[in-house]
C-alpha cells in the first residue's frame, strides 16, 4: 500500500509519550485514537503536503488512510483547500474524502487506503503496453476533467499522485497545489513561487508568477507527459518520441508542445485524441490479450455500456486459446473478481471455454507461481461457482480449483474443493461434475483419498470406485 510523492518516505514510530512533542504527533501516533473513531495503526509516508497514517474505522473495521498536515500554517491551509474540493466532487477517477476534521489543529481528512500509486505500477512493469497505457491515462484524463469542470487546474499531475484503489480504478489524488479559477479569492501562491514537480513543469510554470497563470493547458502538458512515461517507462525530461507509433507521437507531442496555444486546449480532445488512438490505431497497438483485457476492464469499470463491453470481453478471452499457459494466467488474474462473477452469473459458453483454457494453463504454469497462488485461484473460482446458475461454469471453476490445489499441493484449496464436491447434488451438476473428474483423474485421485464417501453424489461416487483404491476412501 502506497499513498504519497516520489518523495514518499517511511514514518517512524515512537512510542511513549514525550512533552516535546508537536499536537500532530500525539493526535496520529501508532495506537493513538482519532476523535474515538479510528485507531492509528502504522505510519505510511509524506508528500508535499502531509502525512498519511493507516487507520481502522472502529465502528466497521475497515482499515483506510487519514492524511494530515503540521508545520507551516500554509501547508495546512493547501490541506484543508485539497479535502473541500475533493470533498465537493464525486467521481469514479477522483480520490473521494470519507470524513474530514478541518476546522482543528491539525486538520486532517480520511480516504481510502490505496493498493499502490501509478508510479510504482509504472516501476514494475518496467515499459508498459500502448493499450494498458492509454486505458490508465484514459482514467486520469476523466478525473481531471471533472477538477476542470469544478473551476480546479491540478499543476502537479505525475504518477506519484495518481493512486490505484483496491478495485483497481486509478484516481487523480494530492490536490495540495490545485488553483481555482479566480472567483476564488483565497491566495495560496506567491507571484514568484514555481509549483510542481521539475520534470513534468510546463514552460509557463517556469516564469515568474506561472503557477498563478496555469490553465487546463498546463494539466494537459503534464498528462502527455505522464502518458510517455507509462509508455516508454522512462522519466519525460526529455521526450524522444519518434520510435512510438505515429498516431501515439502525435497525441504525446501535441499534448506536450512548449506554447499552451499549440496543445490540446482542453482534455476533451486529448479524450478524444486518446480514444481515436485505442480504437482506430493499426492492430499494433492492441497489445498482448492481456494489455486488450486490461483495457475492456477499464472500459468496464469507467461506465462504458455494460452488456457492450461484456460482449468484447468475452470475445478478447476466447483469444486467449492457443496463447502459452503464462500469458493465459496473467490474462484472467487480470479480470477483476467481480467482473468474474458478472461473466459466471450470464451462463455464456464463451465462459465456459474462457475456464477450460485458465484449467489447462494451470497445469502447465502455475508450478512456476507461489504456493499461495492457489489460494488466490481458489477464492476466484468459488465465487463464480456460487454465482453461476450454469452447471457447465460451475463446473469448469471446480476444475480450475482441483488443477490449482494439486498442482501446488495446497492442502487448503483442496479443502475448499472438497467443501464444493460435497455440495454438488443435482443430477445435472453431478454427471457433469463426474465426467469432469475422470477426465482429469490424475488430479482427483490425490484429493479422493481424503473424501467422505457417504456425502458424495452417487454419480461422484462412481468416479471414486473406478480408482480401485476404494478402501482407502472413508465411509
Amino acid at each position: 500500500m502506497s499513498h504519497g510523492s516520489a518523495e514518499t518516505r517511511e514514518l517512524g514510530h515512537r512510542s511513549g509519550a514525550d512533552a516535546s512533542w508537536s499536537p500532530a504527533e500525539r493526535l496520529f501516533n501508532v495506537g493513538a485514537l482519532v476523535d474515538g473513531r479510528y485507531e492509528v495503526i502504522r505510519p505510511v509516508g509524506r508528500g508535499g503536503m502531509g502525512w498519511v497514517v493507516e487507520v481502522e474505522r472502529l465502528d466497521d473495521g475497515r482499515r483506510l488512510a487519514l492524511k494530515y498536515c503540521e508545520g507551516s500554517s500554509l501547508r495546512g491551509k493547501r490541506l484543508v483547500r485539497e479535502a473541500k474540493i475533493l470533498g465537493s466532487l464525486r467521481h469514479p477517477h477522483l480520490l473521494p474524502v470519507l470524513d474530514a476534521r478541518l476546522d482543528q489543529e491539525p486538520p486532517y481528512f480520511v480516504m481510502p487506503l490505496a493498493a499502490g500509486t501509478l508510479e510504482e505500477d509504472i516501476r514494475a512493469r518496467r515499459r508498459g503496453g500502448i493499450a494498458w497505457s492509454l486505458s490508465v491515462l484514459r482514467q486520469v484524463c476523466m478525473g481531471v476533467q471533472a477538477l476542470h469542470w469544478a473551476g480546479v487546474t491540478h499543476r502537479d499531475l505525475k504518477p506519484a499522485n495518481v493512486l490505484r484503489l483496491e478495485d483497481g480504478r486509478y484516481v487523480v489524488a494530492d490536490l495540495g497545489t490545485a488553483k481555482r479559477e479566480p472567483r476564488d479569492s483565497t491566495i495560496l501562491t506567491r507571484t514568484c513561487a514555481i509549483l510542481g514537480t521539475l520534470c513534468y513543469l510546463a514552460p509557463e510554470q517556469l516564469l515568474p508568477g506561472g503557477s498563478r497563470t496555469a490553465d487546463a493547458r498546463t494539466d494537459v502538458f503534464q498528462l502527455g507527459k505522464m502518458l510517455y512515461q507509462l509508455v516508454t517507462g522512462k522519466l519525460p525530461a526529455v521526450i524522444e518520441a519518434t520510435a512510438l507509433p505515429p498516431a501515439l507521437s502525435h497525441i504525446i507531442l501535441r499534448a506536450v508542445a512548449q506554447r499552451p496555444d499549440e496543445r490540446y486546449p482542453d482534455v476533451a480532445s486529448l479524450l478524444d485524441a486518446i480514444d481515436a488512438c485505442r480504437w482506430n490505431a493499426p492492430s499494433r497497438l492492441a497489445g498482448s490479450p492481456s494489455d486488450i483485457l486490461e483495457v475492456l476492464v477499464a472500459r468496464h469499470q469507467g461506465g462504458d455500456d455494460p452488456e457492450a463491453v461484456r460482449r468484447e470481453i468475452l470475445h478478447a478471452l476466447l483469444r486467449l486459446q492457443g496463447e502459452p499457459p503464462a500469458v493465459v494466467l496473467e490474462a484472467i488474474d487480470r479480470l477483476p473478481r467481480r467482473l468474474l462473477v458478472e461473466l459466471g452469473e450470464r451462463g455464456d459458453p464463451a465462459f465456459v471455454r474462457a475456464l477450460g483454457a485458465f484449467a489447462r494453463a494451470l497445469e502447465h504454469a502455475a508450478g512456476r507461481r507461489p504456493f499461495d497462488y492457489a489460494d488466490l485461484v481458489v477464492a476466484r473460482m468459488r465465487a463464480v461457482f456460487q454465482a453461476s446458475d450454469s452447471a457447465e461454469i460451475k463446473v469448469a471453476a471446480l476444475r480450475a480449483i482441483l488443477i490449482a490445489a494439486v498442482v501446488l499441493n495446497r492442502y487448503a484449496a483442496m479443502g475448499h474443493f472438497k467443501a464444493l464436491i460435497y455440495g454438488v447434488q443435482s443430477s445435472e451438476l453431478a454427471f457433469l461434475a463426474a465426467e469432469m473428474l475422470r477426465e482429469n483423474r490424475d488430479y482427483f485421485q490425490e484429493v479422493a483419498t481424503h473424501l467422505n464417501a457417504t456425502r458424495l453424489h452417487p454419480a461422484v461416487l462412481a468416479v471414486v470406485d473406478d480408482l480401485d483404491w476404494i478402501d482407502t476412501v472413508s465411509f
